[in-house]
């Protein structure tokens, strides 16, 4: 099955275990009770939305003029206002790049008036995504459910260069906003970054 042909999460499922060598595919990712959708079903929205966090994919794009919450105010900020239900990572806020802005749970803080959020989406209908980012949620996937259902560290291994080998072609594909940013994701996600950027990454981490 190719990645084009998988336009459901059930279809991705399916993807990531060809990656596994598995045979039978998955008939409904939701219901099948076989070992395999035992393995797949819990593990299916941490890969996806951890692959949605790991780059600023052009596809998960989108923009929100943001609500005032006026709830019960107890930060440093005058103005408190509710994310997007479907919020994955913030952006920028279009037209203010100066401006700060804390963001804690489902709420954004600041002084402005009014706030217009670029942000990654949470996009659940795999129709939408782009064939390269489908490829990466199913290797994900592959490499969470790897062990389980292969006992093969090896293959988990493999499994994973192919991951960040895929993330490089979405990187060259121009399928990403600020390529930069995200050759910097790529070179920490393949061990290979230098002492100085992993040492700023876990800074970034700590903070």
């Amino acid at each position: 099955m190719a990645a084009s042909l998988a336009t459901t999460e059930t279809g991705v499922a399916n993807l990531a275990l060809i990656r596994l060598g598995e045979s039978g595919e998955l008939s409904d990712l939701d219901s099948d009770t076989t070992r395999n959708a035992k393995a797949a079903r819990p593990a299916f929205a941490h890969a996806r939305d951890e692959v949605f966090r790991t780059f600023k994919w052009k596809c998960l794009i989108a923009r929100a003029d943001l609500s005032v919450n006026v709830g019960t105010n107890n930060s440093q900020y005058t103005v408190m206002y509710d994310l997007p239900a479907d919020y994955i990572r913030a952006l920028d806020l279009e037209g203010k790049p100066a401006i700060q802005y804390s963001i804690e749970g489902s709420l954004l803080y600041s002084d402005e008036e009014s706030m217009n959020l670029r942000y990654l989406k949470q996009d659940a209908t795999v129709a939408n995504w782009d064939a390269i980012l489908i490829d990466c949620v199913a290797l994900s996937l592959a490499c969470k459910i790897c062990y389980r259902i292969t006992q093969s560290e090896v293959r988990e291994q493999y499994l994973y260069r192919q991951y960040t080998q895929q993330l490089g072609a979405a990187v060259r594909a121009g399928l990403v906003e600020d390529p930069d940013d995200a050759a910097e994701a790529l070179l920490l996600l393949e061990g290979t970054a230098p002492p100085k950027l992993r040492n700023r990454n876990r800074r970034k981490e700590t903070v």
